[in-house]
């Protein structure tokens, strides 16, 4: 597709998207992901890039009236004022969740025969590009913004732990013993999430760099539901997940750096290119796991799916190691010629 009024394929519905929009919403509001998500309020992001999609919308012949809703409501969320002692973080947040949005459009404009995980990935390393500049000639710097998350970090943390309190105190009055124990969990926990923030704020780069790319996913799905002007081909499903298997040389110039001796100076660069280009590779490796359940019954994926949720850390180890040797073994295709023609869940 080179223009982008040509039509494109419907899109996948809404029940599994209205889950993705509601979980990118709401699942930074969890302890654990408020300690290490830079940006909680994922509005200043979703919002931006909805806002972009119906402005190139508007380019390629949609309604005017539809963009300048979109910009407006972009403008007034981004415009809220800061909560007290939160103004120098919702500045970053605002900023980033501008500076991606806008490099999403420059992309698309560009090179409006691209699908989305081109345009996106394209997006996002063009907009670190830019923030690594701005921080370079501002004053302070990337240690003043990982200062500034840091902070945020702690806060989110020691309002969790005020609201644990308080649940401490109800229980005290009708369960003592039972109060006790969760005082002293909740303390434990709180610790425990401390220290989690601390490992985790050296690598805001690449968690803003990972909330920016499922943002403009989301925005993308979401304006392909609302708008009849098509700015490309709708995302695939997550079986059909794959990218550029170039990519590979992000992990291992991350590697480079963080294992050699003589880049010890840029070792920080090296551990968040792992974190980002490791994300990918495993949600590679969770489509590879999609495909293989593909056409089982409701109850079964139900079931994997809580077992998955139980054993997280030994899942995406798996999908890991499936998503980086699926870029030499192709499990999909490898595997698509080994089974009998109706027995793969698509048609004969």
């Amino acid at each position: 597709m080179d223009d982008g009024r040509a039509p494109a394929p419907r899109e996948q519905g809404w029940k599994k998207f209205v889950l993705a929009l509601a979980a990118f919403l709401l699942v930074s509001r969890i302890p654990a992901l408020a300690a290490a998500a830079p940006v909680e309020d994922t509005m200043l992001l979703l919002l931006p890039a909805l806002a972009v999609c119906f402005l190139i919308g508007w380019w390629s012949g949609g309604r005017l009236a539809l963009a300048i809703a979109w910009l407006g409501l972009a403008a007034w969320v981004l415009t809220l004022p800061a909560t007290s002692g939160t103004a120098a973080y919702r500045d970053l947040a605002r900023s980033w969740g501008l500076l991606s949005a806008a490099a999403f459009g420059v992309v698309c404009l560009a090179s409006r025969d691209r699908a989305f995980l081109h345009r996106a990935l394209s997006a996002v390393g063009i907009a670190v590009l830019v923030a690594l500049l701005l921080l370079a000639i501002s004053q302070g710097g990337a240690q003043h913004a990982q200062s500034i998350f840091a902070e945020q970090f702690a806060a989110r943390n020691g309002q969790w732990a005020a609201r644990m309190q308080l649940v401490t105190q109800q229980l005290a009055a009708q369960a003592p013993a039972t109060s006790l124990r969760f005082g002293d969990w909740t303390a434990e926990y709180l610790q425990e999430l401390n220290a989690y923030s601390a490992l985790m704020v050296s690598f805001y780069p690449a968690m803003l760099a990972l909330e920016a790319l499922v943002a403009l996913a989301i925005g993308w799905g979401l304006y392909h539901r609302l708008s009849r002007v098509r700015l490309g081909p709708p995302l695939a499903p997550l079986r059909d997940f794959r990218f550029n298997d170039q990519l590979i040389w992000g992990l291992v110039v991350g590697l480079t750096l963080v294992l050699l001796p003589s880049f010890a100076p840029v070792s920080a660069v090296g551990k968040n290119l792992l974190l980002f280009f490791g994300a990918l590779y495993a949600l590679r490796g969770l489509g590879v796991m999609a495909w293989m359940i593909r056409g089982s019954r409701p109850w079964m994926v139900a079931v994997l799916v809580v077992v998955g949720m139980l054993l997280s850390p030994l899942v995406l180890s798996v999908a890991l190691g499936l998503g980086i040797s699926d870029t030499w073994a192709d499990w999909r295709t490898r595997l698509r010629s080994l089974t009998p023609p109706g027995h793969d869940g698509s048609p004969s």
